[in-house]
């Protein structure tokens, strides 16, 4: 039911329906606690994370970053992951910081998972790309091989420690 909850919220997402998402999400992460599912909960509190920023609450957005990455390295899960550095990339843009946003989605990039998903695409990918466009060619360039020759847990760590404080 966590799973189904959670791809429901996926969906709600890429459809734009950012209420009905976070409530999906939220029964999901509920779920997952309760479980004790641990992976599942780190990719639920990304995704939440996502709806939150969709909905215009980057605090909140935040927090869901921070508990998603927390439990992620707690575990090693990688693949939630690979939803949380791209809201990281959102977030870091939001607050101006567009060759660092290039950066990490950059890095997010690198695997297929993101590269090759037409929900990442449309979930993050294509506000990313409009903020690597906006940037000079060189610089844009310069912050997606930086990326790309990025550590993916030592991201997540040092993010984890930049964003908890």
């Amino acid at each position: 039911m966590g799973r189904a909850l959670l791809w429901s919220g996926r969906v709600a997402l890429v459809e734009e329906a950012d209420a009905k998402a976070r409530r999906l999400f939220r029964e999901s992460v509920a779920i997952f606690r309760e479980l004790g599912q641990k992976d599942q909960l780190a990719a639920a509190l990304a995704s939440l994370g996502h709806s939150a920023h969709s909905l215009g609450n980057p605090t909140e957005a935040r927090q869901y970053l921070v508990d998603a990455l927390q439990t992620t390295i707690e575990i090693g899960a990688f693949l939630p992951l690979l939803f949380a550095i791209p809201l990281a990339a959102l977030l870091t843009a939001d607050r101006g910081e567009k060759k660092r946003a290039v950066e990490l989605y950059a890095l997010a990039s690198r695997y297929s998972f993101v590269a090759n998903s037409r929900w990442c695409k449309d979930v993050f990918g294509r506000r990313i790309e409009a903020v690597a466009a906006a940037l000079p060619s060189d610089v844009a360039a310069a912050a997606q091989a930086r990326g790309q020759s990025r550590d993916l847990w030592v991201t997540a760590k040092a993010l984890l420690a930049e964003i908890a404080r």
